[in-house]
C-alpha cells in the first residue's frame, strides 16, 4: 500500500506539472492524498485524470481493483462536498 501511494504521488504531480495546474499536493493522510488545486482549474476533467492515475497504479502489479473517491473543499473541512465523477463514453 505505500508503494502504491508513493508511486500515486510521484505520478499524479508529474500530470499536474505536464497538463499545467496551478496545483500540488499538500499532504497524505493513511492512504488518501491531498491536493490543493487553483480554483477555476479543479475541472472534472482534471480530476479524472488525477482518479485515473490512482486507480490504475498497480496495473501489471497487482489484480485488485483500486476505488477513488473524490470530495471537494471549497472554504472549509467542515463544508467538504462529495465530488461526484460522471463517466464519460470513449
Amino acid at each position: 500500500a505505500a508503494d502504491m501511494l508513493k508511486r500515486s504521488m510521484i505520478r499524479t504531480a508529474e500530470y499536474l506539472e505536464e497538463a499545467g495546474i496551478d496545483g500540488c499536493e499538500i499532504m497524505t493522510i493513511h492512504d488518501e492524498i491531498v491536493f490543493e488545486i487553483r480554483k477555476g482549474q479543479d475541472t472534472p476533467e482534471v480530476l479524472r485524470g488525477l482518479r485515473n492515475i490512482m486507480e490504475h497504479v498497480a496495473d501489471g502489479i497487482l489484480d485488485v481493483p483500486i476505488t477513488v473517491g473524490c470530495d471537494r473543499v471549497t472554504k472549509s473541512w467542515a463544508e467538504k462536498e462529495k465530488f461526484e465523477f460522471e463517466e464519460v463514453e470513449s
